[in-house]
């Protein structure tokens, strides 16, 4: 399989690798995690696994808030 003909130099360089870099990744990973106690290794995957959804909210309730004050301006203008 060939990389897209609108990818950069580098990407189509890397796209070559890509899977075997993922896979050394993981196995670095995974022998981390074995060579660990338990407990901490639990907790290590919990943080991992809970990081991206914990910061999903935090900045969907910025955007909120944002998104609040640009309503409030707006309508702050119309009843001028």
């Amino acid at each position: 399989m060939h990389p897209p003909s609108g990818w950069m130099d580098w990407e189509k360089q890397y796209y070559a690798q890509y899977d075997s870099d993922v896979c050394a990744a993981v196995g670095m990973l995974q022998s981390h995690l074995m060579n660990m106690r338990p407990s901490l290794a639990i907790g290590v995957v919990l943080l991992i696994a809970l990081s991206v959804p914990i910061s999903t909210v935090v900045l969907m309730f910025h955007a909120v808030e944002i998104a609040k004050g640009m309503l409030s301006g707006i309508h702050l203008i119309k009843l001028m």
